[in-house]
């Protein structure tokens, strides 16, 4: 019979919830630097054509089971790899310590390995994305709880709060999450089903959690591809935000470099329909003088297409000197990076008062 990583995941990982790692034979992993002796050992999976230092998303993804190097290469065969390789992502996996658990008294060790990361890794944005499956969505959810604004994202497959968690839950309210549980995981759905409606109580966005119908604790037909999707859209919210960011600090380099080539941007007035070139000269002389313009996201929707390769948004933003404004605009995959091919900033009328602006706006063109 031939042995898949999901055949091996349902053979291993513990279908109750309350069950307690334990250990299993694991093999090479790949070794923390040996100056450390107490980083933990983990797993990469980076596609060799990456440069060094060039700068890509990272995820850390916590395995199931014992979350041993066995559990790890299973669940990178499963969910992570293939579509990690293809995307330009950067997966790491920790492996538990012998007999251990990633996490409880594991930690600060994690937080230790996350210094690492960045230290080594171009982390795009600054922050890692977070994924969990089974006992790693546990631990999952225990890290996001305990330092929320080190990741830009939270995935669980599926995962779940401690007790001690369930009462912290308010901790997350900013972090992009989803929630993935099977339809006949009885147990864990019951529980992920109370988390769910805690954070709708908590006035969480919605869209968090899917339940697979016809699918156990290991679901199997939970794609990578279906993962990655999601994760890209957590991906263009966590570079909008460095978009804005980067205007408010009037960063010119940092603003621009988000735009492709062959962009352009649509102001709010009629005649503002730039080039990339054309908005840099216009923006150049306020940049210079640390003079930004900052506009913070109340709202914002992400979308990706089947191909992976294009991909699409629109936001509600608030400005001190124009309040709310709503962005939409279109990205294009280039080289693994996201790269804005069009933004358009608009100020939304209420169609009460929409008449009324018309005529001034005709009588000022007079």
């Amino acid at each position: 019979m031939k042995i898949t990583a999901a055949t091996l995941l349902c053979a291993l990982m513990p279908q109750d919830f309350s069950q307690t790692p334990t250990s299993a034979p694991a093999t090479q992993p790949t070794e923390a630097p040996s100056r450390n002796e107490d980083l933990l050992a983990f797993n990469v999976v980076r596609p060799e054509s990456m440069a060094a230092g060039a700068v890509g998303p990272v995820l850390l993804a916590l395995p199931p089971g014992s979350q041993t190097a066995q559990m790890v290469a299973a669940a990178d065969g499963l969910y992570w790899r293939e579509e990690a390789l293809a995307r330009g992502w950067t997966v790491i996996s920790p492996i538990a310590p012998e007999g251990g658990y990633l996490g409880g008294d594991t930690l600060p060790r994690l937080h230790e390995l996350i210094d690492h990361i960045e230290a080594t890794y171009a982390v795009e944005g600054g922050k890692l994305h977070l994924a969990g499956v089974s006992n790693g969505g546990r631990a999952a959810f225990e890290l996001a709880l305990d330092r929320p604004d080190r990741f830009a994202s939270l995935s669980l497959l599926p995962g779940m709060p401690n007790d001690a968690g369930m009462e912290q839950l308010e901790r997350l309210a900013d972090l992009p999450m989803a929630m993935y549980v099977g339809g006949d995981d009885t147990g864990w759905l019951t529980k992920m089903r109370e988390v769910e409606e805690r954070m709708t109580e908590l006035g969480f966005p919605p869209e968090r959690f899917t339940v697979l119908e016809g699918e156990g604790h290991t679901p199997t037909g939970l794609t990578g591809k279906t993962l990655f999707q999601t994760l890209e859209t957590f991906r263009l919210r966590q570079i909008l935000t460095d978009f804005h960011d980067a205007a408010s600090k009037a960063d010119s380099s940092r603003y621009f470099n988000h735009f492709a080539d062959q962009s352009v941007f649509i102001g709010t007035d009629a005649t503002e329909r730039w080039t990339r070139a054309e908005f840099q000269a216009f923006a150049e002389p306020y940049f210079s003088k640390g003079q930004g313009w900052t506009y913070t996201a109340t709202e914002r929707h992400t979308y990706v297409s089947e191909d992976g390769n294009t991909a699409w948004f629109d936001e509600l933003l608030d400005s001190a000197s124009y309040g709310v404004t709503r962005g939409t605009g279109v990205f294009v995959r280039q080289d693994h990076q996201w790269k804005l091919t069009q933004y358009h900033l608009t100020i939304p009328v209420p169609n009460d008062l929409a008449k009324n602006l018309v005529e001034l706006i005709r009588a000022e063109a007079k």
